[in-house]
């Protein structure tokens, strides 16, 4: 049960980081593209750089914030404020025809998708924890106490007498 929570967590954690290398991928083949470099007035080199790496940038900054707010806050709060804000900075993006509005706006949306990113990890990993117990509570053998209850008297002492032969104290 220990190798599957991992392997779920791992998955479902680096499905969640795997949000950073979408985002640089989709970028890089965006600012290649004529439309974008017409709007931007052909921009340098290191400046089309800037506009890509930025967003690494507001991922730093949003963990540092997320590491202070990000408790008070709970984890699904946290996620919907990072949603938001992503979203926010994903409209800006779609809407700036200059290069400064341009790294603003990339920065904002790595503000929301580390906490997004962050704060998805722990509930996961919270879920999963459940979803495990759940599996073990199934597996488990029958209650004694549950038949009894009913006045099903026999059907109790069968499953007692089956625990008491093979579960003795050492």
């Amino acid at each position: 049960m220990a190798g599957t929570l991992l392997y779920l967590v791992t998955l479902l954690t680096a499905l969640g980081f795997m949000l950073i290398g979408f985002d640089n991928g989709v970028m890089g083949g965006i600012i290649n593209e004529a439309p974008f470099q017409t709007t931007f007035y052909h921009p340098s080199s290191s400046l089309l750089g800037t506009i890509v790496a930025i967003y690494d940038i507001g991922c730093c900054l949003g963990s540092i914030i997320t590491a202070f707010v990000g408790e008070k806050l709970g984890r699904k709060r946290s996620i919907m404020i990072g949603a938001i804000v992503m979203l926010g900075g994903a409209g800006f993006q779609a809407c700036v025809s200059s290069a400064d509005a341009m790294i603003g706006a990339r920065v904002v949306s790595g503000l929301g998708m580390v906490q997004v990113t962050r704060r998805s990890v722990m509930l996961l990993m919270s879920l999963a924890q459940a979803a495990v117990y759940l599996i073990r509570i199934q597996l488990l053998p029958p209650d004694p106490e549950l038949p009894s209850s009913v006045d099903r008297c026999l059907r109790g002492r069968a499953v007692l007498t089956h625990y008491s032969h093979h579960y003795r104290p050492a």
